[in-house]
């Protein structure tokens, strides 16, 4: 009976198959599909499993089917995805209807699924392309803390911490911090233009080209911090002018046994010393940022720390990271410059710490300067989505007097 409806010209069909080479074809995804449409006849022998079985196989495969079966009721709620059931009673011009509009229907199916297919394919590749990237950014930022990591300077009576978090993988800020040969220290901080992969590019080339000392008259002479950055300028203005490369700077010379600090600026932030009775203290100097003018000068200034006093030296990515000064505050250098308000708090923690007798073991002060200062930044609305990479650290001189203690 059925055989008859499907060939009366009411319904374009394949040849006719048997349920078995249906269901096969069905099972194997590379077999093209046989028909636009099934009939499946389904005698009172059938199993509710194999009934089960070959709906959820032509559901699978995206083909409609009318399945003709005992008892439709049984599986009316089951209708879902182009798989009718009737009865045998069904009058077979409308069964071919119902499997001419589905059969005609499946061309948008099958075009529907094939896109479907190469958004999946796709999908899979810009998986794997952004799971290469992942591997190469953290790969780029090992490589950068191995370039710009050195050994701690051996001076017994400094103590200095870093802070730093990047905004990407990788950072535009550089901070380092090295022995010089008469005794002292020099630290360097940069913070190059942008974020991710290019600045920190500038920041190996900072690194690397930095030079704390010359050959002058036959003699190796310690230069002064402007003279250092007066070079590292020359050198990025010589070779990365091409690649629109600038970045602020400011490098300095400490001596451990006196406190005593020198340094110059390119752009960037002045540093801080922090503590003491006179409170906090900007030092300010005045030159360009690295990269922009030939022959720029450079200015320097020097002081001296007190034994209750340390030196903050940061990018500006700090002063981005606390919230703007609140409407109405009355003090015009918060309004400009919110973030010292949070500093002056840093300040008061600064002499707090220095008022108490020091630790045998643990944290140095310094460490615990840093610590409170990243915990500051944590307490931040928005800190998970900072805007710029924040470095910082912390430079403290311990006196002679004050070594002597704590051998004793």
């Amino acid at each position: 009976r059925w055989p008859d409806a499907t060939r009366s010209g009411q319904v374009a069909c394949a040849p006719l198959l048997g349920l078995g080479a249906l269901l096969d074809a069905l099972a194997k995804a590379d077999v093209p599909m046989p028909a636009d449409a099934a009939l499946i006849v389904f005698d009172r022998g059938s199993s509710a499993q194999m009934i089960d079985f070959a709906a959820e196989l032509l559901r699978n495969a995206s083909m409609p089917a009318v399945c003709i079966v005992p008892d439709p009721t049984l599986w009316r709620e089951f209708q879902s995805g182009g798989i009718i059931f009737e009865s045998p009673a069904a009058d077979p011009s409308v069964i071919a209807a119902m499997l001419f509009a589905l059969s005609q229907r499946q061309g948008a199916v099958r075009a529907m699924r094939r896109e479907i297919d190469l958004t999946q394919r796709c999908e899979l590749a810009i998986r794997a392309e952004m799971e290469r990237m992942h591997e190469e950014l953290q790969l780029a930022a090992s490589v950068q803390r191995e370039f710009i990591s050195l050994p701690a300077p051996r001076a017994p009576m400094l103590e200095h911490a870093i802070f730093s978090r990047a905004v990407n993988f990788v950072s535009g800020d550089v901070c380092c911090v090295r022995d010089l040969e008469d005794g002292r220290i020099c630290f360097f901080l940069a913070d190059a233009a942008g974020h991710g992969v290019p600045a920190a590019l500038l920041t190996m080339v900072l690194v690397h080209s930095l030079q704390t000392m010359a050959r002058e008259t036959g003699e190796v002479v310690l230069l002064e911090p402007r003279d250092v950055l007066a070079r590292l300028n020359k050198c990025i203005c010589t070779h990365c002018r091409n690649f629109g490369w600038f970045a602020t700077a400011v490098y300095g010379i400490v001596c451990p046994a006196t406190g005593q600090v020198t340094l110059a600026g390119a752009g960037h932030p002045p540093p801080m010393v922090l503590g003491g009775t006179s409170g906090r203290l900007e030092l300010e100097t005045t030159g360009p940022v690295l990269g922009v003018i030939d022959d720029p000068e450079f200015s320097q200034i020097s002081c001296t720390m007190a034994p209750d006093q340390m030196l903050l030296v940061y990018s500006d990515g700090l002063e981005c990271a606390f919230p703007d000064a609140a409407e109405g505050e009355a003090q015009r250098e918060v309004r400009e410059r919110p973030h010292l308000k949070y500093l002056d708090e840093l300040e008061r923690d600064v002499t707090q710490l220095m008022g108490r007798p020091e630790p045998d073991h643990g944290p140095t002060l310094a460490e615990e300067v840093i610590m409170r200062l990243g915990h500051m930044i944590d307490e931040q609305a928005g800190s998970l989505h900072q805007a710029d990479d924040i470095t910082a650290m912390i430079i403290r001189c311990q006196r002679r007097s004050q070594q002597l203690r704590h051998a004793a």
